[in-house]
């Protein structure tokens, strides 16, 4: 059905629109707002405060999550691979200290690694060496498995060590000492104390420096330039710090990717 209107109703209809289009509020342009420098600079503060407390925040639960991992492998250790030796120190104190051996032979060869380092670190070559010569080689005091010995761990109290884990041993006859880094200090005095030695205890019939340490080296390094011997001293104060960062789980992933990287570059066919 179609409904015409007429003329009155068309002309009231239209005034009405009119006067409902003048009472409405006509909208303002808004105003253009050009951003300012100090504008500028409190935004980019805002954002750093909060880059700086993600961090943070994501910094202490890799801390915390690593001080975990750490408690429990304490609470839950892992078996040693090798067996234990008691030594004693100057005072009478004993130390269990991890020994790994493996092969056979007349000769024995003994390994001695640098700072930090333990038996483990000797594995693919006391590996070899086993097959043709009895191979033994310890975890320090304070280091791998081995419990912490008695102070100061100077070369004198490590040879002490030493010669009570050969006589323990039983090894008598012919040893060939090897030693890298710092640990060239220790197998060179026990090399000079077997040699003196009389009896039917072990003889030392050789002496491997694996990239040894020598004693005037650090007399010779600091001497080089005031670089070198604030380097040296940052180097001595930082030991603390490492010890701190390894109860958190820190230092373990660096040393994880340092592995992997001497295992890529250091093999048989790079040499």
């Amino acid at each position: 059905m179609i409904v015409r209107l007429g003329r009155s109703a068309v002309t009231k209809a239209t005034r009405n629109a009119r006067r409902l289009s003048q009472k409405a509020p006509k909208t303002e342009p808004r105003a253009t707002v050009r951003p300012t420098k100090q504008m500028v600079v409190t935004e980019l503060k805002e954002v750093g405060k909060l880059m700086v407390g993600g961090l943070a925040v994501t910094s202490a639960l890799i801390a915390s999550g690593g001080f975990v991992i750490e408690t429990v492998k304490t609470l839950n250790p892992m078996d040693p691979p090798g067996f234990m030796v008691q030594v004693s120190g100057p005072d009478g104190e004993l130390t269990d200290v991890h020994v790994q051996r493996r092969g056979e032979g007349d000769v024995t060869v003994l390994f001695d690694g640098g700072v930090g380092e333990t038996s483990f670190d000797w594995d693919k070559v006391a590996q070899e060496v086993g097959t043709f010569a009895a191979v033994v080689s310890v975890d320090r005091p304070g280091l791998g498995f081995s419990k912490p010995g008695a102070l100061p761990r100077t070369s004198t109290q490590i040879v002490a060590e030493y010669k009570q884990i050969l006589e323990k041993l039983e090894i008598k006859g012919k040893v060939v000492l090897v030693a890298h880094g710092a640990g060239g200090y220790n197998m060179r005095e026990l090399a000079q104390e077997l040699q003196t030695e009389t009896g039917i205890g072990p003889k030392c019939q050789g002496l491997v420096l694996v990239d040894a340490l020598q004693e005037n080296l650090r007399g010779e390094l600091e001497s080089v330039s005031e670089v070198v011997h604030k380097l040296l001293s940052d180097m001595d104060s930082n030991g603390e710090m490492v010890l701190r960062l390894s109860r958190l789980g820190i230092i373990r992933p660096f040393k994880v990717v340092k592995h992997i990287q001497l295992a890529t570059t250091d093999t048989p066919n790079s040499f």
